[in-house]
Order: structure tokens, then C-alpha cells, then sequence
């Protein structure tokens, strides 16, 4: 089972990392809405545990790139 509040954290840290200093709106609600749109029960795949396997690679991947920030 994918650790929902680790998910829920990490949009936000990188949702304040890109729109830093302007600032904005509270991430939570939005990261909410993602978390629960990939809880829906006809997600057979794309579900929070293959979210978190996907970005768990990106981490990997990133430390590759010229400019990790993007990807």
C-alpha cells in the first residue's frame, strides 16, 4: 500500500519548490484531489502504489540529469 501522506508531502515540497518565492495557494486540497482520482476503483494500474514506484525512479533518474529540477 502506498504511504499516502509521504505522496501528499512530496507534491507539496515540489509544488512550493517551482512556484517559490511567488508562493500560492495550500497544496493539500489539490494533492488531495489528485490522491483520490488515482484511488478510484476502476485504476486496475495506474493506481497510488504505481505513482509511488514512478516517482521513486524519477529520484533515481534525476541524479543524472543536468538539471535535476526538471525533471
Amino acid at each position: 500500500m502506498a504511504d499516502l501522506d509521504a505522496l501528499r508531502l512530496r507534491f507539496a515540497r515540489s509544488l512550493e519548490a517551482v512556484r517559490a518565492p511567488a508562493g500560492g495557494p495550500d497544496p493539500a486540497p489539490y494533492a488531495d484531489a489528485l490522491l483520490a482520482r488515482w484511488q478510484e476503483p476502476q485504476r486496475h494500474y495506474h493506481t497510488v502504489a504505481h505513482l509511488t514506484a514512478v516517482l521513486d525512479h524519477v529520484d533515481v533518474l534525476r541524479t543524472y540529469a543536468a538539471d535535476p529540477d526538471v525533471v
